[in-house]
């Protein structure tokens, strides 16, 4: 009876706990926004295969990911090239940090409906998961 009470409680403080984390660590410019946007979608689909090879850029990864897996092509390509934009370029708007928070949410829900339901479990419980997973 103690292991389900401990595992409703994990499960319970779990998204609260990681959503204090995230705010504690609130980026501090639009550009730091921005790519952490690209970095909570680029862990999302890393979970179905889709994550970022090494050495490819923001756009080939977009591209790869819009060609070979059943993800918004525009989505992962605008979140890209506003994340070339203020990762490369130094532009960085609240317009665009806020269309960079939304892709990313879209991809992010797109890669939790591709998911089979024990790997939905799972997310509740490991914080690795549920830290790309859960709402931001």
């Amino acid at each position: 009876m103690l292991l389900i009470a401990a595992i409703a409680t994990w499960a319970f403080a779990l998204p609260r706990v990681l959503r204090r984390i995230r705010l504690a660590r609130s980026p501090s410019t639009s550009q730091q926004a921005i790519a952490n946007s690209w970095q909570r979608a680029a862990h999302a689909l890393a979970l179905i295969g889709a994550g970022p090879r090494a050495g490819e850029t923001f756009n080939e990864h977009a591209h790869r990911v819009g060609a070979n897996f059943e993800i918004d092509a525009h989505a992962v390509q605008q979140l890209a090239l506003d994340c070339t934009a203020a990762v490369y370029g130094n532009r960085g708007s609240e317009i665009r940090m806020q269309r960079a928070e939304q892709l990313s949410a879209e991809i992010v829900l797109a890669v939790k409906d591709q998911l089979d339901a024990r790997q939905r479990l799972i997310a509740v419980f490991d914080p690795r998961m549920a830290k790309v997973l859960l709402p931001a």
